[in-house]
C-alpha cells in the first residue's frame, strides 16, 4: 500500500475495472464456416456460430447453401488449430 492516499477518482476507476472478468472460450474442438459468395457478402446466422464437430458444420453448410443462392461453396476450418483448413463443400 502506498503511503500517499489515492485520489477518489482513481480509486473509483480501479473498483470499476475489478468488476470485469476475462471471458474464456473452449477452443479444443471448434469449427467455423467461411463462405465464397457470388456478388457480395453473406450475412447469415450459421456463419457466426461455432460448431463442436465437423458433422455439425457440414449440416450447417448444407442449410446455408440451401437458404442463400449466392453462396457457391463453403470452407470448414478448425478454429482450435489457428484456422486450419478441413474441407470445401461446393454447391451441386
Amino acid at each position: 500500500m502506498s503511503p500517499f492516499p489515492r485520489p477518489a477518482r482513481a480509486e473509483a476507476t480501479r473498483r470499476r475495472e475489478l468488476r470485469f472478468t476475462e471471458t474464456r472460450y473452449d477452443l479444443t474442438a471448434m469449427f467455423k464456416l467461411i463462405p465464397t459468395v457470388r456478388g457480395g457478402a453473406a450475412n447469415s446466422p450459421p456463419l457466426f456460430n461455432r460448431y463442436a464437430s465437423v458433422e455439425e458444420a457440414r449440416e450447417a453448410t448444407k442449410a446455408l447453401i440451401h437458404e442463400n443462392a449466392r453462396v457457391t461453396r463453403v470452407m470448414i476450418v478448425d478454429a482450435s488449430e489457428g484456422s486450419k483448413f478441413v474441407e470445401w463443400i461446393e454447391r451441386s
